[in-house]
C-alpha cells in the first residue's frame, strides 16, 4: 500500500495513492486578462471548468485563493493553474528561496509581507523554491482556504456575539465580569 501502486477489488473499486511530488492542475476559464503567476479565486463559471480572476486579500468576495496561473490569457479563454505543486519559470526577483507567500492586496499579486488591517484576509499560498530568478519556481500548497484567525487592529479584540461567532471590536470595561474586576484581578477601574 505504501509503495504508491495501483490498488485493486476494495469494495469492488479501484483505489489509487497520491504520489506526492506531482503538481495538480485544473482547467479553468479566464474572467480577466490573467498573467503568469496571478493568485486567482473562483469568481464564476458553467460547466466542468470554473471562471477565475484575480484574488485580493483586501476584498472577502475574491477569497480565498483557488490556484496560480501558469501562463498568460486573456478573458474567457481556458488555461490551467497549479492547486497543488510546482510551479517552474516564475519570476521570483525580489524574492528569497524560502520565503513564504501571501496573498497581496494588490489584485492577482503574491507578496512576502503578510497583509495588515482587519480588512485584509490571510492566505499563504505557498513557499518560494528557487528565489530572485527570472526562472524561479514555487511550490502553491495553500489553495482553498483563508486563515481561521484574520488580522486584528490594535487595540482590538476578538468577542464572540449573539449568534456565537467572533467580531472584533475594542475591548469595553463592560467586556469584564462586573466592570471592576476581571478573576481576582482588580482593575481599579470604575463600573460605566
Amino acid at each position: 500500500i505504501g509503495d504508491g501502486s495501483l490498488l485493486t477489488n476494495i469494495s469492488g473499486a479501484n483505489v489509487s495513492t497520491v504520489d506526492e511530488s506531482k503538481t495538480v492542475v485544473k482547467t479553468v476559464i479566464a474572467g480577466e486578462d490573467l498573467v503568469k503567476g496571478d493568485a486567482v479565486y473562483i469568481s464564476g463559471g458553467t460547466g466542468d471548468n470554473p471562471e477565475v480572476s484575480k484574488a485580493d486579500a483586501d476584498d472577502s468576495a475574491k477569497m480565498p485563493v483557488f490556484g496560480v496561473t501558469t501562463e498568460a490569457v486573456t478573458a474567457t479563454n481556458t488555461t490551467n493553474i497549479v492547486i497543488y505543486g510546482l510551479l517552474e519559470s516564475y519570476d521570483t526577483t525580489g524574492f528569497t528561496t524560502g520565503d513564504s507567500l501571501f496573498v497581496s492586496t494588490t489584485a492577482g499579486a503574491l507578496t512576502t509581507t503578510k497583509p495588515t488591517g482587519e480588512s485584509a484576509l490571510l492566505q499563504t499560498v505557498g513557499k518560494v523554491i528557487k528565489g530572485n530568478s527570472s526562472g524561479g519556481k514555487i511550490t502553491i500548497t495553500g489553495a482553498g482556504r483563508t486563515n481561521a484567525t484574520p488580522n486584528l487592529n490594535d487595540g482590538d479584540v476578538f468577542v464572540g456575539n449573539a449568534s456565537n461567532q467572533s467580531i472584533a471590536r475594542a475591548l469595553a470595561i463592560n467586556d469584564l465580569s462586573d466592570g471592576t474586576s476581571f478573576g481576582n484581578q482588580n482593575l481599579g477601574l470604575g463600573a460605566s
